[in-house]
């Protein structure tokens, strides 16, 4: 065989024991590249961790039982048999490690020296291949021990959010990844929530998700926001060279208030108690990029019944497809609020992917908001479009199950929208407020209050820039508007019956 017949198997089997952890799989691959092209039999043995000796694969005529029982590392092995041509055996070592043998025999007085060398570095290589695996496996495993020892074993119990979380490792041994999730509760009796997934992988990303995790909790005892916290973070790992996404979040079990900040991190996900997924806003950069983070915060009163789902984005690109994995997650997160289960994070993961192995680590995090009777409807929303339909969603749900007939339902929804979409507009500059709507029965009157801390435009104005106001007016039996240099209030009223 020419020299560039050598080249070839070479190469094909650098391809062949990549990735390493895959090498058993590519030794009976190798094996068909030699027989019968360069020799007429092969057989590739390997040492167990009990020590014994089993054959991989073995192609034309086996070796003889002393390979099997043979110690390892060892010489090469030239055995010349008359009329039976000749038998190489080499050791499968490397470093003073050995994991096992490599045997071929072909016809004639003894191998060529250029088998000979082939035979050597094909032993090299594949021994070197194993090395490698079992360097990543146990990385691997330290990797995710470390990673499921930082990970917090208990959750805040509380009557009012019912807390779940879950941690999938990646199929793969060699990529574990930095994901983690948090809760902790707060001196105020508020339950801080954090989750979030350091780029990269291996015991480096560990590491830094170790670190990621920690700078979150430290700075959320006396962080005025969960925005102030990320930028906390930030600052403490600006030294660290991987990019980090999170989320902090602080959640109100009075009030069932939610507020939260992200840093570059996939958005939260709320299923209302009748069945709508409402994708809640996210936005700026990841930690470590920039050296000045100011995240904003937004915060959402939760209604009762809601399911709340914080997740890292092996969740929704599993399949190389971001808007396939969404709607996945969102069908999945419904499915689970309507038979809700003993570990609602771990069935979502199980919802999701089935049997099938999912190729990047996950961790879910779920806040449930159990049911109950509530007189009145209050809500802390941020001036953001997206508000007004997450409202006004709640407020329909609020007044069907008051018994309010579709007729009053419309003026009341129609107009708290349009106070709703003045507040938005007109509130706040860059950095989103928020806004508060109350909705009570005074015995057969309705009474609305909706408040911000902005600084509206005086309300003769607001009628001659839209239809906002005197369409309130058209629909409510009463409009009243104040506004000041701290607030501005809107009151309506409606004869119910």
């Amino acid at each position: 065989m020419p020299i560039n017949g050598v080249l070839e198997v070479l190469s094909a089997t650098s391809r062949l024991l990549l990735p390493a952890e895959e090498y058993e799989e590519a030794l009976p691959v190798l094996a068909r590249l030699l027989v019968p092209a360069w020799v007429d039999a092969c057989a590739i043995g390997l040492c167990g961790d009990d020590g014994a000796m089993r054959i991989v694969t073995s192609l034309g005529r086996p070796p003889d039982d002393g390979a099997l029982t043979r110690r390892i590392p060892h010489p090469p092995i030239t055995t010349l048999s008359d009329g039976a041509g000749w038998t190489l055996e080499l050791s499968i070592a490397a470093r003073g490690e050995g994991f096992g043998f490599f045997w071929i025999c072909g016809s004639g007085e003894g191998p060529s020296s250029l088998v000979m060398s082939l035979a050597d570095e094909l032993s090299l290589r594949i021994a070197i291949a194993i090395q490698t695996a079992r360097a990543i496996a146990r990385e691997h495993h330290i990797a995710e021990t470390l990673q499921r020892a930082l990970l917090p074993e208990q959750l805040p119990r509380n009557a009012n959010a019912l807390l779940d979380a879950a941690y999938r490792p990646a199929a793969g041994e060699s990529i574990v990844g930095g994901d983690w999730y948090d809760a902790f509760e707060l001196p105020d009796g508020r339950i801080g929530l954090s989750i979030g997934d350091v780029a990269g992988h291996g015991l480096s990303a560990a590491v830094v998700m170790s670190e990621a995790r920690q700078a979150v909790r430290a700075s959320s005892f006396d962080a005025r926001s969960p925005g102030e916290v990320l930028t906390r973070a930030n600052q403490m790992l600006r030294t660290t060279p991987m990019m980090v996404t999170a989320l902090v979040g602080v959640f109100d079990p009075r009030t069932s208030t939610f507020s939260y900040a992200s840093a570059g991190h996939p958005p939260p996900l709320v299923i209302s108690p009748d069945d709508q997924a409402f994708v809640l806003p996210n936005g700026d950069l990841p930690l470590g990029v920039v050296e000045a983070l100011k995240p904003p915060t937004w915060t959402f009163t939760l209604q009762p019944g809601s399911l709340l789902t914080l997740y890292t984005d092996g969740i929704v690109e599993y399949a190389r497809d971001l808007a396939h994995g969404e709607s996945a997650l969102a069908q999945a997160a419904r499915a689970e609020l309507r038979e809700l289960s003993e570990h609602p994070a771990r069935a979502l993961q199980e919802r999701i992917f089935g049997t099938a192995q999912n190729t990047d680590d996950v961790a879910t995090l779920t806040l449930y908001v159990p049911p109950r009777e509530v007189e009145s409807f209050d809500c802390v929303f941020s001036a953001v479009p997206f508000a007004s339909p997450f409202v006004r969603r709640a407020l329909e749900r609020f007044l069907i199950d008051r018994g309010v007939d579709e007729e009053r339902r419309f003026a009341v929804i129609t107009s708290v929208g349009e106070a709703v979409a003045n507040a938005v507009e007109h509130a706040y500059g860059e950095l989103p407020g928020t806004a508060h709507l109350f909705v009570r029965f005074e015995g057969s009157l309705l009474r609305v209050h909706i408040e911000d801390c902005g600084r509206w435009r005086p309300a003769t104005k607001l009628d001659e820039r839209g239809r906002g106001i005197p369409l309130m007016r058209a629909l409510m039996d009463r409009v009243e508007i104040r506004t000041d240099r701290a607030s501005t209030q809107i009151r309506m009223q409606l004869q119910i019956a």
